[in-house]
């Protein structure tokens, strides 16, 4: 029955991108039609992003299909009413059409890539350091996960032995298909389970744990690093952080600069003085509905 379901799929799916690519078969294919409003083939595909297509399941598209149907019902009934005559609505319209005409000038505007230096990183990280304290301590720790005490052991051995934990890891996870980074990185102790947190903090750096038993199976684990609360927390822990919040500053000043320089080019007159005379609850507003 299952074999059976994945064919059906698999051959629905082949025939939707079959009638999609074909030359001769039209992407103008009707899937479904609300009075006068059709879905074609075509259309469908547009509104479906690229990304998501390969992971399309039948059901996935009739779910799309009958969405379409229920927003066209609606918004056929809504036409019906003339809802689209409102002054309030058509406000409504005039000012979503203004919003997404600034973002896109915006976006527009600020598309071409932002950069930030690592001396500017380092910079920002000096000048700023207080920001960064540690609130509770941190370990970096490598990590590998045996499925039994006997290959935790092995693991140990070959570690001991001068092997890294990168190339261990690599032939663990094709045997146990364990898909756990070797590189924990830094992290605190509800960060991980119990039984690694009680005892990787208490190791000295360098250290390699003895087989540490969870309901997960062996866990042998390194000491990399250690940071204490109260320390500077390490600027390679904060770089992404940093970096990020450069970007967003640099952003922010070309996106004040853009909208000074066309202030500088445009008329403005204000008259800011009529505001103190002015009772905002006294001014008479248009009615909700239209004529």
């Amino acid at each position: 029955m299952y074999f059976f379901k994945f064919w059906l799929l698999c051959f629905t799916l082949n025939v939707f991108l079959w009638l999609y690519c074909d030359k001769h078969v039209e992407k103008q294919v009707v899937i479904a039609s609300v009075g006068d409003q059709t879905l074609t083939l075509d259309k469908m595909f547009q509104e479906i992003p690229v990304e998501i297509r390969p992971k399309l399941t039948n059901s996935d598209i009739r779910e799309f299909v009958q969405r379409w149907i229920n927003s066209q019902v609606l918004y056929q009934e809504a036409k019906r009413q003339k809802l689209d005559e409102r002054i309030d609505l058509k406000n409504e319209f005039k000012k979503a059409k203004n919003e997404l005409m600034i973002n896109k000038l915006i976006e527009l505007y600020l598309e071409e890539e932002v950069t930030v230096t690592d001396e500017e990183i380092q910079a920002f990280y000096e000048e700023n350091k207080e920001e960064f304290v540690l609130n509770q301590d941190l370990v970096h720790a490598y990590h590998i996960l045996g499925s039994t005490r006997k290959e935790a052991n092995n693991i140990r051995r070959r570690l001991r032995s001068g092997e890294t934990f990168e190339v261990v890891s690599r032939d663990v996870k094709q045997a146990l298909e364990d898909t756990m980074a070797w590189d924990l990185g830094y992290f605190s102790r509800d960060d991980v389970i119990r039984e690694i947190s009680k005892v990787v903090f208490s190791m000295p750096r360098g250290a390699l744990s003895l087989p540490i038993k969870s309901d997960f199976g062996y866990h042998i684990v390194k000491l990399i690093d250690k940071q204490k609360k109260g320390e500077f927390n390490k600027l390679e822990n904060v770089n992404e952080e940093i970096n990020l919040k450069l970007m967003a500053g640099k952003k922010r000043a070309r996106y004040q600069r853009f909208l000074l320089e066309l202030k500088n080019q445009t008329d403005i007159v204000t008259n800011f003085e009529l505001l103190d005379t002015v009772k905002i609850n006294s001014i008479d507003h248009a009615g909700a509905k239209g004529e």
